[in-house]
């Protein structure tokens, strides 16, 4: 191979690696919701289900999503069912409220994640 020929497939080589590196360079990876904070979206019983609180507007620009199974399948929101032990941690919470959470225990991974919340505070308007 000439040495001309394999100065320029070395270039288009460098140039191309320098290129792909540079692909999604600045996008910063999204941090995981640590289900501290969010919206009530449903009640049911002794439990919440919450979603993060950036979710929330993509609800609001689909009002045609009128239920929340129809929210979880469209919109695939990150959500998480909370179980309370004491309903009357729950006085007062309504949904649409905005709620900061603490969580006992783990967080089992599931679609809505679920757990068992410590303390719900009402986050006042």
């Amino acid at each position: 191979m000439p040495m001309k020929l394999k100065a320029m497939l070395a270039i288009w080589c460098l140039a191309a690696v320098v290129i792909l590196s540079g692909c999604g360079a600045g996008e910063k990876p999204e941090a995981a919701w640590d289900y501290k904070s969010g919206r009530v979206i449903a009640i049911q019983n002794n439990q919440l289900l919450v979603i993060q609180s950036k979710d929330v507007a993509e609800i609001e620009l689909k009002p045609e999503l009128k239920s929340v199974d129809e929210i979880l399948a469209v919109l695939r929101p990150q959500a998480i069912w909370l179980t309370v032990t004491d309903e009357t941690d729950i006085t007062g919470v309504e949904v649409g409220d905005d709620v900061f959470v603490e969580i006992e225990g783990e967080v089992a991974e599931s679609y809505p994640a679920q757990a068992k919340a410590g303390k719900i505070t009402k986050v006042q308007a």
